[in-house]
């Protein structure tokens, strides 16, 4: 997934004046009061064993929630990202388990 794509820049794109700050959330869906046994949740996330993700080739090694169903995005050097030479980041998740599915409401770029 690349972001911002070509129509998120247009619309949003960053400015000499505000440039992208290079921090990132990630927000599960909610599932209510049960989620499906399959669907990954934060404990799944932190855990390192059932989903890998990256940003830009750097993988992300943590996440810091600030919310119930969001939280921020960590790499070894901290929560900051720098994005590519066109302003963007290319976004990878992959889960490792047979059958495993990541229900993500939004994805936000500071």
């Amino acid at each position: 997934l690349l972001l911002p794509n070509p129509s998120e820049k247009k619309a949003y794109g960053s400015t000499p004046q505000q440039p992208l700050q290079g921090y990132i959330s990630l927000c599960l869906a909610r599932c209510g009061w049960k989620c499906p046994p399959q669907s990954v949740s934060w404990d799944n996330m932190r855990s390192g064993s059932h989903v890998t993700m990256s940003l830009n080739g750097v993988p992300v090694q943590n996440y810091t929630k600030f919310a119930e169903d969001c939280a921020f995005l960590k790499h070894a050097d901290g929560h900051k990202w720098k994005p590519d030479e066109n302003e963007q980041f290319d976004i990878r998740m992959k889960t490792n388990e047979a059958g495993m599915y990541i229900r993500m409401s939004s994805l936000v770029i500071w």
